[in-house]
C-alpha cells in the first residue's frame, strides 16, 4: 500500500551541504524513499525545495513506500501540490498544519476528481466546512482520524451539523475506524449525538475511538461531567463493545471510549486479590480473558469471571505454579495448543506473588519470592515473548513501593544472601524480588521497545488481600484496621488496568496511582544492574530447566 505522512508547515528554502555535495535528482525512488528514512525532519525541510519534481514523480510510482514526514511551504505551488496529493494514487494520508490560522480552501469534489485514500489523518484544526470538503474527495474511507475540529459560530450544532452534512457522502457510509479528540466542549459528551451520527453516517463502523478531555476547576465540575456517563450504557453502546472510563490527571480529566473487542489479556494470580479485580474489569468491558493461576483456585475463578464477562467463550484459564518451572512449561504449552501460537496478546499482566514469607525453596531451588515474583515470570514471558513481539504487546509487572525497604542492588551477590536460611530475612528477600520486578521491565523494554513491545512496573498500593497471610497485619487483633488503611482489591487493580490500556503510561517506567513515580530506591532504576540481572536470570533458568529435562 502506498503510504505518506505529510505535515505542511513554515520552513526557509535554503541550500545545505548535502544538496552541494549530492545531486539527488539523480537518485533512484527506491533509494531516495531509503534516505528518507535516515534524515529528521528539519534536515529534510532544508532539502526538499529542489525535489518538487522528484517528489510528484514518486506520488504516481505505485511501487513505492512513502511514510516520512514533511515539513512544506504554505504558498500557491505547495497548495496546488496539496491538491494533486490528495487527488494521487496514495492510500495512507496525513495532514497537519502548523499554523491553525492558515485553512485548507478545497471545493467540493466532482465524480471526476476523486481520491483513493482509504486511511486520512487530519491532525490539526479545521473547522466543519474544511473537514467535509476534504473528505468529499474520498470515494471509500476505511480508517478516518480527526484530531480537532473548530466552528465559527454554535458549537453547540457540531454534532447534528455534522450528521446532516455528512448523511450524502457515500465515503463515510463506509468507514469501518473512526477516532475523534477533543477538548473544552462539553457537548461532545453526548451520547445520544454520538449514537445519531454513527448510526445514520456510518453504520459499518467497527472501531471507535474518542478521547474528550478538560481541565478541572473544582469537584463539582467533575461531578457535572461524571454525570453523562450514564448515557453512554444504553444498548447501542453495550452491543458495540464501546466503553465509557474516565481519567483523572492531577488537574486533567480524560472522558475516553475504548473498544476491548478483540482484545486479549493474560493474567497471572488471577484467583484472588487485584488479580481477579483485574480481570472482572477486563472481562465486563468485553475483553477476552486468560487466567493464570494455582489448580486448587482456578475453576472457581473462571467460573467468577464468566459471571460479568460478554460471552462465556471470551474466558479461559490454565493451572499455574510460578514456583515450578516445568509447570510454567507445561501451562504454556497448554495454552498455545487450545488458543494457538499465533493468537494475538494484547497483554501480559505479571501480578502473582508472595510476600515476606517464611524461608523456603521453589522446586528448582530459588528463594521462594525471588522464585515466583521475578524467575517465574521471567521464564513465563521468555515463552510467550515470540507472541507478545508480534502482537507488540504490553508486559506489565506487578511491583511494589517495598522495593525501597532495602536500600540495595539485585545481584548475585545480594540473592545469594537471602538464598541462605542463616541470613534470610522474610522483608528483605521480599524487597530484593520487586526490585528484580523493576530491572526486569527496564530491560525489556530496553531489549525489545523498538519491536513495538512496552513493558511498564507498578505500585498497586496498600491492598487488603490474602498476600499480608505472612505478615503481623494479618493476626486477628490488627487485621480489621486492613478495611481502614488499606486501599479495596478494586481500587489496588486500577493501576495495573493503567498500564494494561492507557496511552499514558509510559514503557519502561515505574508507575503508581495510574501515573509514572519515581521509584523510591536509586538502586532500582540503574540500567546496568538491570542489564547484568537480565543475564544472570536468563542463565540461571537455562540451567535449572536443563537439570529438569
Amino acid at each position: 500500500m502506498d503510504t505518506l505522512q505529510f505535515d505542511m508547515g513554515n520552513f526557509d528554502a535554503t541550500q545545505t551541504t548535502f544538496q552541494q555535495t549530492l545531486d539527488i535528482n539523480y537518485l533512484s525512488n527506491e533509494l531516495l524513499c531509503e534516505i528518507f528514512d535516515y534524515f529528521n525532519e528539519y534536515e529534510l525541510s532544508e532539502t526538499f525545495s529542489t525535489l518538487y519534481c522528484r517528489f510528484e514523480e514518486l506520488l504516481h510510482c505505485s511501487s513505492v513506500l512513502l511514510k516520512t514526514q514533511f515539513y512544506l511551504f504554505e504558498n500557491d505551488r505547495i497548495m496546488n501540490m496539496f491538491k494533486e496529493f490528495l487527488l494521487s494514487k496514495l492510500k495512507y494520508y496525513r495532514i497537519s498544519f502548523c499554523n491553525n490560522s492558515h485553512s485548507i480552501t478545497l471545493p467540493m469534489a466532482t465524480n471526476n476528481r476523486l481520491s483513493p485514500i482509504e486511511y486520512l489523518v487530519i491532525n490539526h484544526y479545521c473547522s466543519l466546512n474544511e473537514f467535509v470538503s476534504l473528505i468529499s474527495y474520498v470515494l471509500q474511507f476505511r480508517r478516518l482520524t480527526v484530531q480537532k475540529i473548530k466552528i465559527n459560530n454554535s458549537n453547540l450544532i457540531i454534532l447534528s451539523s455534522l450528521s446532516i452534512q455528512l448523511n450524502n457522502l457515500k465515503s463515510i457510509s463506509n468507514l469501518n475506524i473512526l477516532t475523534i479528540i477533543v477538548s473544552d466542549d462539553i457537548t461532545f459528551l453526548d451520547a445520544y449525538r454520538l449514537t445519531k451520527l454513527i448510526l445514520n453516517s456510518s453504520p459499518q463502523l467497527e472501531k471507535f475511538h474518542f478521547i474528550y478531555y478538560e481541565h478541572l476547576d473544582n469537584e463539582q465540575q467533575y461531578s457535572t461531567f461524571i454525570g453523562r456517563q450514564n448515557q453512554f450504557f444504553s444498548s447501542f453502546w453495550i452491543q458495540q463493545k464501546w466503553i465509557f472510563e474516565d481519567e483523572i490527571r492531577d488537574t486533567d480529566i480524560e472522558y475516553i471510549i475504548r473498544s476491548y473487542s478483540g482484545k486479549t489479556y493474560l493474567i497471572t494470580g488471577s484467583a484472588g486479590g487485584i488479580g481477579n479485580q483485574t480481570a472482572l474489569e477486563l472481562a465486563k468491558r468485553g475483553a477476552k480473558v486468560v487466567l493464570f493461576a494455582r489448580p486448587s483456585n482456578l475453576q472457581q475463578a473462571i467460573n467468577d469471571v464468566k459471571k460479568v464477562a460478554r460471552e462465556d467463550k471470551l474466558i479461559s484459564g490454565y493451572p499455574l505454579d510460578l514456583a515450578d518451572l516445568l509447570s510454567i512449561e507445561k501451562c504454556i504449552e497448554e495454552y498455545k495448543k487450545n488458543e494457538g501460537e499465533n493468537t494475538s496478546i494484547t497483554a501480559l499482566i505479571n501480578n502473582a506473588g508472595v510476600m515476606a514469607c517464611p524461608y523456603s525453596r521453589t522446586k528448582d531451588g530459588f528463594e521462594m519470592q525471588m522464585g515466583t515474583n521475578h524467575f517465574g515470570h521471567f521464564y513465563l514471558t521468555q515463552l510467550l515473548l515470540p507472541q507478545l513481539l508480534k502482537s507488540k504487546s504490553r508486559v506489565v509487572n506487578v511491583s511494589s513501593t517495598s522495593h525501597a525497604l532495602l536500600q540495595v542492588p539485585c545481584t548475585l551477590e545480594t540473592y545469594t544472601e537471602q538464598l541462605n536460611k542463616q541470613t534470610y530475612k522474610p522483608w528483605h528477600a521480599y524487597s530484593l524480588s520487586k526490585i528484580a520486578n523493576i530491572y526486569f521491565t527496564i530491560e525489556l523494554q530496553r531489549r525489545f521497545g523498538a519491536q513495538g513491545l512496552r513493558a511498564y512496573s507498578l505500585h498497586p498500593g496498600g491492598v487488603n488481600t490474602g498476600l499480608q497471610r505472612h505478615t503481623v497485619i494479618s493476626q486477628w487483633f490488627i487485621a480489621p484496621l486492613r478495611f481502614l488503611l488499606f486501599k479495596t482489591q478494586l481500587e489496588g487493580a486500577q493501576t495495573s488496568l493503567f498500564c494494561a490500556v492507557s496511552d499514558k503510561a509510559v514503557p519502561g517506567k515505574y508507575h503508581s496511582d495510574c501515573r509514572e513515580t519515581k521509584v523510591d530506591n536509586p538502586h532500582a532504576e540503574n540500567p546496568e544492574r538491570a542489564r547484568e540481572w537480565w543475564d544472570y536470570s536468563e542463565k540461571i533458568v537455562a540451567e535449572k530447566i536443563k537439570q529438569r529435562h
